[in-house]
């Protein structure tokens, strides 16, 4: 098989793998599918989901990180590699990672706002309230834009707005858990 297509069957098995809960094996065949095929952003998504399946963030943050380098112009591999750096305690790195995502794709509501959630991890509630703002035009039917805006205007001395802010997640998910 040539190179290519040796990493497209890898890149495949490694998914049914990690479909099939099967981590390990999985980011095996995916560390040599992205070795084999480095532009593949996919190849790299994948694995590093299969290293977060395996609860090894240290291992998935290297993954994006490799894939961000192979794939500069990735908004997915940002946005996770974002996430993944918020999840593990290391925020302003997520949040430098949100903001290039951010800057690839400026009206994606999910990245626009997990970066105003970052914002607000780091305190900076200013920014995290424009980013939530932002989030809220572009999907006004997504609660978590809402939840984090209430946050923002909570922590910025706004408790009128923050309710507002708050009864606006709930009116689009009665169940969204943070709002409650």
């Amino acid at each position: 098989l040539k190179p290519k297509d040796r990493a497209r069957g890898l890149s495949a098995y490694g998914l049914a793998l990690l479909q099939l809960g099967k981590g390990e094996p999985a980011a095996a065949a995916l560390e040599e599918a992205a070795t084999l095929k480095p532009k593949t952003a996919r190849t790299w998504l994948l694995l590093g989901a299969a290293y977060d399946q395996n609860d090894e963030p240290a291992k998935a943050v290297d993954a994006y990180r490799r894939g961000t380098k192979k794939n500069p112009q990735s908004t997915d591999l940002h946005h996770e590699l974002g996430m993944t750096l918020l999840g593990a305690g290391e925020t302003k790195d997520g949040v430098a990672s949100l903001e290039q995502a951010v800057s690839l794709e400026e009206n994606r509501p999910t990245v626009v706002t997990d970066l105003a959630f970052g914002y607000a991890q780091l305190g900076q509630f200013k920014k995290a309230r424009e980013m939530a703002q932002r989030a809220v035009s572009l999907a006004p039917e997504r609660p978590d834009g809402h939840y984090v805006l209430g946050d923002a205007h909570a922590a910025l001395g706004a408790p009128k707005k923050a309710r507002r802010a708050y009864q606006a997640a709930l009116e689009q998910d009665a169940l969204h858990t943070p709002s409650l």
